[in-house]
């Protein structure tokens, strides 16, 4: 039986912006774009070089850290970004780099996230790479990424992070 999902906008978009009357399964067979999991198998090694990372992290071993991490990313099969977890990986892989201070590899795996099954107003990847070139001294595309980010997540989605981040948003609307 087919569905119709007059709201399914990846979908949609994907088949060039049309109503389609089929149903996710379908599209996700036939056509491969929707995120699928990853195999039991593969998640038990990430989990495990997970643990290392953790570790490693919170010894400030971020060398150590990023083997693991690369390790795990080497386990995604091909195509790579269109797993279900990708999106939060490459995140993940960018933010250790930022915290090392790697602004250049951090920017890298942080715009590998527009190659995910990115929503269409996730301000996510916008936010880091914000986060990234202010770090790095480049202000103004940090202050394109941030506003983007916040325009599209609000106040509410930079609860938590620093609060640096904010008042430099604020900072910039003010101009």
């Amino acid at each position: 039986m087919l569905d119709y999902e007059p709201n399914n906008r990846a979908a949609g978009a994907r088949l060039g912006g049309q109503r389609s009357y089929l149903s996710t399964t379908f599209v996700m067979e036939e056509f491969s774009i929707m995120s699928r999991t990853l195999p039991d198998e593969i998640n038990e090694k990430r989990a495990e070089n997970g643990k290392i990372y953790r570790e490693a992290k919170a010894k400030g071993d971020y060398a150590s850290a990023e083997r693991a991490l690369l390790a795990s990313w080497s386990l995604f099969p091909e195509p790579k970004y269109d797993w279900d977890s990708t999106r939060m990986f490459l995140k993940t892989v960018s933010e250790l780099y930022l915290e090392w201070g790697k602004y250049s590899d951090a920017e890298k795996w942080a715009l590998n996230i527009f190659k995910s099954d990115l929503g269409p107003y996730d301000p996510m990847p916008y936010q880091l790479l914000g986060k990234i070139y202010l770090e790095a001294g480049q202000e103004e595309l940090a202050r394109t990424n941030l506003i983007k980010a916040f325009e599209m997540g609000g106040r509410r989605f930079f609860a938590g992070e620093n609060p640096k981040y904010m008042k430099f948003i604020q900072e910039q609307l003010r101009k």
